[in-house]
Formats: C-alpha cells, structure tokens, sequence
C-alpha cells in the first residue's frame, strides 16, 4: 500500500516529465504529441489550482508574469493598430506561450519535480549527442542503416576538408545545456547534494562536446568556450565557505575538462580529419562583418532596415510584427529576422525593450540571490543561469526565443525562483505561527 502514492506522483510527473523531455530532443517537430502531452500537463495544474484554490506561483513570479504578459499584449494591440503584418501570430509568443509557461512553472513548484526535470535535461542531451553521433557515423557510411533512427529533425551534413558541418534541430538545445553540464562538472560537489551524479555529467558531457566540436555551428562554439568563464563568474558570489569547500573540486575538474577536449579533438582528427587550424579560420570567419558571404551580408542589410524603422518610432517602436520594408527576409513571415534583439528594439522602442530587459534583470537579481545565499536551490541555480547567460548570447544572431519550444530557457530559472520563494514563505509563515504558539 505504500507504494500507492509514489506510483500515483509518477502518473501525474511522467506527461511532465515526457513534454519536456520532447521539448529539448525534438525541438519543433512532433508538435501534435507535445500538444496532447501539454493538454494533460495543464489540466492536472488547473486540476490542483481549483483543490489548492491557488496557483502554487510566489507573488513576485505573478508580477513578473503579469508585467510580462501586459507588456507584449500591448505590443500586439500596438502593432495591429499600426498595421503590422504578423501582430496576431505574434501573440502566441509574447502573450499566449507565457501564460502556458507560467502555469508550467505553477506545476514545477515542488524540489522533487524540479530536480526531476534537471535530470530529464541531462539525459536529454545524452541522448541529442547520441542521435548526433549516429547521425554522423550513418552519413560517413559507418552505421548502417538498419541501426540509424531517420526522425523529422532537419538534417544536413557536409565533410569538409578538414572539418565536418551538420545540422539538427534539437542542437540548438545545446546551446544551454552544455554550458549548464560545463557549470555543473565545474561548481557541483560530489556525493548525495547534486540532483544527477558527477560520473553522469561527465560521459553527458563528453559526448555532447565531441557533437559540438563536429556541428560546425559557430555559436555552438562560442557558447561552449565561454561557458566556464560565465560559470566561474557566478561561482565567485558564492559564499566563501562553499567556495573553499569545492575548490578542490573545481581544479580538479578543469583538468578533467581540458582532458576531455583533447580527447575529442585527437578522436575528431583521426576519424574525421578535423584540423585545429581550419576549425579556428571558420570561427573567425562568422565574425567577419565585412564579408560578402551571404550571412554576414543578410545581417547587415537587416540590421540598417531596422534602425531605420526604429529611428521613425524611438520610444514605443512599430509594434509587434513589424515588417522593415526596406529588407524583407522571409515572404511567408517577413516580420521575421536572424538580429533578434535589433528586431525587439524596432519593433518595442526603446520603453518595450527596457521593460523586456527588466525582466530578463529580474531573473538574474533573484538568481544571485539564490547563489549569494544558504538556499538549496543555489547548486542548481548556477548552472541554470550559465545557460540562460549563454542562450541569451546565442539568441542574438538567431532568434530562438520566438518559438515555443525554446521559450523553456526563460522559464527553467524562472521555476527555480518560483520553488526558493515558496520555501522562503513557507519558512516565514512556520516562524510567525512558532512565536505565535510561545507567546500564548
């Protein structure tokens, strides 16, 4: 009979648990799944909200979900008003997917669902590296097909000279998920206290290097190498004590991470004939701004189109869904562009963009907090927020945050603020009614 409960909690984590999983191994794809999946996650939220009589959200999180939602709400009126093109389908991302999150982050408020879905995350980009890894070998006619999984995930692969290129959908999830295993491998220490074992995070992470390392995607790259300096930066507000307590830990583990690149890249070289050399001309070839390769070119134009609308319209901007008529990127979604944070300026104004740049603040505010404090929520708090720091710097040139399955990047921190707030109030309301009884 004991069990009973245990089995219970598992039915109502597993579609929870199974949406996110989904949402980071087949990011845009199989939406009718992640559809139902969402439909049975909500109603067990608004299940629990209507027998608790109360959203399980911190009044802080209700502000910022409110001040979030008004602020895009009226950027889509804004934008209807002023004619623009894809105010209504932009609704669904500023307005309609932060409601859903919120009520998501309302059924994560609870340490055992919460650290559930960190472990989901890691097992997810094992599993990412794992399809990647045979993704490739399949292409280079090593894996054969019968053992090769063909999903809808985008793929496109080219062996170069001297490097590999590839393309999935779901690396995009990497973008946070390696800076987060990067942060975890360096800052969690051993035993029972990290939510997924050291050895665990170290074969994850291994794999999710060397696919990496062989996607040719640049900002990949970046993220990647400036992962342990974001993490390091936000270990140094820890407190001292727990800084001194995992020092050991953290030398030791540079090493390990160091270690491992040179592992990959000497696997890399003699399986694929990956060149150090030639792998470095790429990465500064992306930063290149003078190039006359269509990328660097496309962003360019984009980026005068926009600056030219938004000087029109300094302070409220042109409204969601605007269109620079003087570039036009995409015909079925002209409103569309790779320079996201420039697209959110032109479109919201300089008031738009600083109410938007509040809240992302908000998010960090909170989140040193946690780390700068005793919280049980620190050890996974920094390595949420090394990922966030590096998606954000990703999002630039790609924007990523404009679909649904990725807006989870924003959300995750969000949930983690959510749970230590909670506790917090819980803690305050135990204290008042323990003096309460004494006084008596």
């Amino acid at each position: 009979m004991s069990d009973v409960p245990a089995r219970q909690k598992a039915w109502r984590r597993g579609p929870a648990l199974a949406l996110f999983f989904l949402m980071l191994t087949v990011p845009t794809s199989y939406q009718p799944v992640k559809a139902v999946l969402l439909l049975v996650v909500l109603g067990g939220v608004l299940v629990a909200a209507v027998r608790d009589r109360s959203l399980r959200l911190a009044p802080f999180v209700r502000i910022w979900a409110a001040v979030m939602v008004t602020v895009g709400l009226f950027y889509v009126l804004h934008g209807l008003f002023q004619g623009a093109p894809g105010a209504l389908r932009m609704a669904t991302v500023y307005v309609l997917w932060p409601v859903v999150y919120t009520l998501l982050v309302a059924g994560a408020a609870s340490p055992d669902l919460l650290y559930s879905l960190i472990r989901v995350l890691v097992f997810s980009t094992g599993t990412i590296a794992l399809y990647a890894m045979s993704f490739v070998l399949y292409s280079a006619g090593v894996l054969p097909a019968a053992l090769y999984l063909p999903l809808d995930l985008g793929q496109r692969i080219g062996f170069y000279s001297g490097h590999v290129e590839f393309n999935l959908y779901s690396l995009s999830t990497l973008l946070f998920t390696v800076p987060f295993l990067v942060a975890a491998a360096l800052t969690w220490p051993g035993g029972r206290e990290a939510p997924v074992r050291r050895s665990w995070i170290w074969v994850v992470l291994g794999g999710a290097l060397l696919a990496v390392l062989l996607s040719g995607r640049r900002a990949l790259w970046l993220v990647a190498g400036l992962s342990p300096f974001v993490a390091l930066a936000l270990r140094a507000v820890q407190p001292g004590k727990i800084r001194r307590l995992t020092r050991r830990t953290l030398i030791a583990s540079a090493c390990g991470v160091a270690a491992t690149l040179a592992l990959i890249y000497l696997y890399a070289r003699t399986a694929y004939g990956v060149d150090l050399g030639v792998l470095a001309a790429e990465f500064a070839a992306g930063f290149d701004f003078s190039s006359l390769d269509e990328s660097p070119y496309v962003r360019r134009g984009q980026f005068a189109a926009m600056m030219a609308v938004w000087h029109e319209h300094p302070f409220l901007g042109a409204g969601h869904g605007a269109v620079a008529p003087s570039f036009i990127r995409s015909i079925e979604q002209p409103w569309a562009y790779e320079l996201s944070y420039v697209a959110l300026l032109f479109q919201t104004g300089a008031l738009g963009f600083s109410l938007y740049a509040a809240g992302v603040a908000w998010i960090y505010w909170q989140g040193l907090r946690i780390i700068c404090g005793a919280s049980a929520y620190a050890t996974v708090m920094l390595p949420t927020l090394t990922g966030l720091t590096c998606f954000l710097i990703a999002n630039a040139t790609n924007p990523y945050l404009a679909k649904y399955d990725y807006l989870w990047v924003i959300f995750l921190p969000v949930a983690v603020i959510n749970c230590h707030l909670l506790e917090q109030r819980a803690q305050r309301l135990a204290g008042a009614e323990r003096m309460r009884v004494e006084s008596a």
